[in-house]
């Protein structure tokens, strides 16, 4: 029997959603099987003061002022410009980045740390959920309900979002609207 690549993907989604509720047979989940790649950032609240791209923003802690890039959890936006083209940006890759900076630029944000990742250049990339703290409303929901990201899961189940279900729900909210 033949089974689409779609279909492997559900399974998938559905198992990582299974071990971040700690359902069923990963009820007994150790948290280290889960956190191996824990951000060394804490949790904070802040102000947005730069969008780098349509899922990477930086942000200006209130506690200290200082600022920290960090990237959307789980979600990919198209890439703005691709390297060794001269084709540009992939579409719909201006209008995430510009929409990101026309909904978060200079608002007060509540952000979560998800996962991190150490590049082979050894640098350390910083995810995480942010909330706008007016209606306290995932940044990366509103922006896959537009179509402007796609969720982005990794075949080992690593560094998912504990919110994984609100961006898959999303994503094919905006799929169906198509």
């Amino acid at each position: 029997m033949d089974f689409d690549p779609d279909y492997y993907r559900d399974l998938k989604q559905a198992q990582l959603i299974g071990q971040n509720k700690r359902a069923g047979i990963w009820k007994n989940m150790q948290a280290e099987d889960q956190g191996k790649n824990k951000s060394e950032i804490k949790d904070f609240d802040g102000k947005v003061v730069e969008i780098h791209s349509g899922d990477s923003l930086t942000i200006e802690r209130d506690n200290d002022f200082e600022t920290v890039r960090v990237f959307l959890a789980t979600v990919k936006a198209p890439v703005l410009q691709k390297k060794d083209t001269t084709d540009g940006a992939e579409p719909y890759a201006w209008e995430s980045k510009e929409t990101l900076r026309k909904m978060s630029i200079g608002k007060k944000v509540r952000v979560e740390m998800e996962y991190a990742k150490t590049t082979q250049a050894g640098l350390t990339m910083n995810f995480a959920s942010i909330f706008m703290q007016k209606n306290d409303k995932n940044i990366s929901v509103s922006l896959l309900e537009k179509g402007l990201l796609a969720t982005n899961v990794m075949k080992n189940g690593e560094n998912v979002s504990k919110y994984l279900e609100d961006l898959l729900a999303a994503e094919k909210k905006a799929s169906n609207g198509k």
